[in-house]
């Protein structure tokens, strides 16, 4: 009896492991370190400007927002909402960071927020507009 319950025990802790490392289930974790170094406070939104028409109004909802922008120039950071080929051609910290999603084949409107001063990060995809603002709100 020893045994099984040191192996569920064992095998419960590789669960809890799991979880934790995936996001329990389907969220996402923040992003440690944050995304995007070299820039105290940073969003950048990766979007394929082609196929724009194809988001979710959701989705379309974070990429046009007046409270995001509000939301992000209030609390210091510095955004960009880029095209693909933007930052394909775009250099500097912002631009790097936009370039490992694509590098990474992250599905568009990807979605980075970072804040190298408190050591806290974002990264996700894009998905509604109060989805964006809690994770402003985490990362601030």
């Amino acid at each position: 009896m020893r045994v099984f319950g040191a192996i569920c025990t064992t095998l419960g802790g590789f669960l809890l492991i799991a979880l934790a490392v995936s996001g329990g289930g389907g969220g996402l974790l923040p992003a440690t370190p944050p995304p995007i170094p070299g820039i105290a406070k940073a969003f950048l939104v990766v979007h394929d400007q082609a196929n724009r028409r194809n988001l979710k109004p959701d989705q379309l909802a974070v990429l046009t927002s007046t409270i995001l922008v509000d939301k992000l120039n209030q609390n210091g950071f510095q955004s960009r909402y880029w095209d693909k080929s933007n930052v394909l051609n775009g250099t500097g910290p912002i631009a790097e960071a936009g370039k490992k999603v694509l590098a990474e084949n992250k599905p568009l409107p990807w979605m980075l927020i970072s804040n190298e001063t408190a050591g806290k990060g974002y990264s996700g995809p894009v998905e509604t507009l109060d989805g964006a603002l809690k994770h402003v709100d985490e990362v601030k």
